[in-house]
């Protein structure tokens, strides 16, 4: 219990290395270091707080959290463009253009005193952004044209699911300081605190949801996934698993019908739409897809990608003796192993599932994850975007390695259970069962 702080110092040490090595020459190597040592350290971490050797109280957890955060918020991000995409995309709305219509190219073509505003990528594209994330993206535009702004409004939005998820562990009777493993997760620190995705906004209406499963508010469920989606598209899997059946009435068939309706009315298939091509062409670190491309065309793989993930989604709908949450972290893998496109701030949605079941699967990944930025020193360097086979296979040994020893050697001494003296409880009556320590 006294050394409990060694661990948070340790990953503020890494954080703080983190950030200056990004702004070096040839950082790579560096970042990669920085990397595996937060990595270890949080593993001591979840070690400790998993096998009650360490506690601290939320405003502990926070404050730290807080700190972590704003070692990296004052720093143009590095790692990724993505901001610039949004603050043009929101320059666009602020100025009465639809960045879902027009490309970056077309739109300077008519407008050439707007290119220093141009984002360096993806300009013969439209955004594939849904309507909530512009309307942040311009609101936040509107306030500081900096792209700072997105890592200081994401390291917001990461306190408020913090603090929701605080609500829904008490309610769940899970141990608060369980919360540490979502707040101090350095890839939750450096995609939104340094990398300012919008991810982080996402995570948190899903955290919404979550809390709204468990209070049985099921039209709140609905709501919370459907604005979800309007900040990435792919969180509407998450319905047949949060809104029973018998809760379908009129209002949410009408509410879902509207939904549609207006995603289908804002998109278009051209290839000058970003969405399309997105989904036809984009791939990066998906290792069932790169398989899948050693042996079919990009379109068959793609397809092949889908129906496997399709069959093993139904297959976890139909599962009847495993909780909601608990299938919905495995609903989230399978996504993640099945899509094309695995960029690290996509993990980012999966962290919260670290508090509520300390999914073992996920924390692997989150942990891997990051090495896809092996990429970056050509496209920095030479301008070419190039991965290899066989460093995305590295990447996943990798990851399924650190699930075996996690369910086999590591956190042993955990005990499984939302709370160890009573792991089932009925709330609201809804039976939840921890799988906090579980093998997952």
């Amino acid at each position: 219990m006294k050394n409990k702080w060694i661990t948070p110092f340790l990953l503020a040490v890494g954080v703080a290395c983190t950030r200056y090595v990004l702004y070096e020459p040839l950082f790579f190597a560096s970042l990669f270091v920085c990397i595996v040592f937060q990595s270890l350290v949080f593993l001591i971490l979840i070690q400790g707080v998993l096998c009650h050797r360490y506690r601290f109280s939320f405003i502990e957890i926070i404050y730290v959290s807080l700190g972590l955060h704003l070692l990296y918020c004052f720093a143009m991000p590095i790692l990724s463009n993505d901001v610039y995409r949004y603050g043009w995309d929101g320059w666009l709305l602020l100025n009465g253009v639809n960045p879902l219509a027009v490309t970056p190219n077309a739109m300077v073509a008519k407008r050439p005193d707007w290119i220093p505003w141009l984002p360096p990528d993806h300009r013969f594209i439209s955004t594939l952004y849904p309507p909530f994330a512009l309307a942040l993206f311009s609101f936040l535009r509107l306030i500081w044209a900096s792209p700072m702004i997105y890592g200081l409004t994401m390291t917001f939005f990461n306190l408020c699911s913090l603090a929701l998820l605080r609500v829904i562990v008490r309610k769940l009777s899970i141990r608060q300081d369980y919360l540490a493993l979502f707040a101090w997760h350095p890839l939750l620190l450096l995609e939104s605190a340094h990398g300012g995705h919008i991810d982080a906004v996402g995570t948190f209406i899903f955290v919404i949801a979550i809390w709204a499963y468990v209070e049985k508010r099921y039209f709140l469920v609905l709501l919370s996934i459907l604005s979800a989606a309007y900040i990435k598209i792919w969180p509407i899997i998450f319905l047949p698993l949060f809104v029973p059946r018998s809760s379908w009435k009129t209002k949410e068939f009408i509410v879902t019908f509207l939904y549609i309706l207006g995603f289908i009315s804002l998109y278009s298939i051209s290839e000058t739409s970003g969405l399309w091509v997105y989904v036809k062409t984009w791939e990066f670190n998906g290792i069932l897809y790169t398989v899948m491309q050693q042996l079919v065309s990009n379109i068959s793989a793609r397809l092949a990608c889908l129906i496997i993930f399709l069959i093993g989604y139904i297959y976890l709908l139909r599962q009847k003796n495993v909780m909601t949450l608990e299938k919905a972290a495995w609903v989230l893998g399978l996504f993640f192993i099945c899509s094309p496109v695995l960029y690290p701030w996509y993990l980012i949605w999966s962290i919260p599932f670290l508090v509520l079941n300390s999914h073992r699967f996920i924390l692997a990944l989150s942990l891997c994850v990051p090495f896809s930025y092996y990429v970056l020193p050509n496209y920095l360097e030479l301008g070419q975007w190039q991965e290899s086979p066989w460093a995305i296979y590295g990447i996943y040994f990798l990851v399924f390695m650190l699930w075996y020893l996690f369910k086999t050697k590591i956190f042993r001494c955990a005990k499984i259970g939302i709370d160890s003296e009573n792991p089932v409880r009925n709330i609201n009556g809804l039976e939840i069962q921890n799988s906090s320590l579980k093998n997952t």
